[in-house]
């Protein structure tokens, strides 16, 4: 559940889509969850970055834990899809670990 800062926060951008998401650790889980194809509870164990531009991005760098074990994880939301800093933090962990949340604009990823 998304605390009051951090609702007013998405109140007041509505340019970055996934921001929300982003910011509410439940709705992150469950989101990683489903892009993980996995029934098992996902959680960000360890936050490590968080950085966010208003009106232009928001990017999360921590631990997940899995069935079993932890991973690194990188999520993003950009406000545009060509924005030229988008790749630069994909570069960071393997890309089968970097997602962007719902109606962000993620660079794609091999599978």
């Amino acid at each position: 559940m998304l605390r009051a800062a951090d609702q007013d926060l998405v109140a007041r951008d509505p340019a970055v889509p996934g921001l929300a998401v982003l910011l509410d650790d439940e709705a992150l889980g469950r989101w990683l969850s489903e892009h993980m194809q996995t029934t098992a509870r996902v959680r960000v164990r360890y936050l490590r970055h968080l950085r966010y531009k208003h009106a232009t991005s928001c990017v999360l760098a921590g631990d997940v834990d899995l069935p079993g074990s932890g991973s690194p994880c990188l999520v993003s939301a950009y406000a545009h899809p060509d924005t030229v800093k988008m790749t630069k933090p994909w570069s960071v962990l393997p890309r089968d670990r970097c997602w962007g949340p719902p109606h962000s604009h993620p660079v794609e990823r091999d599978v």
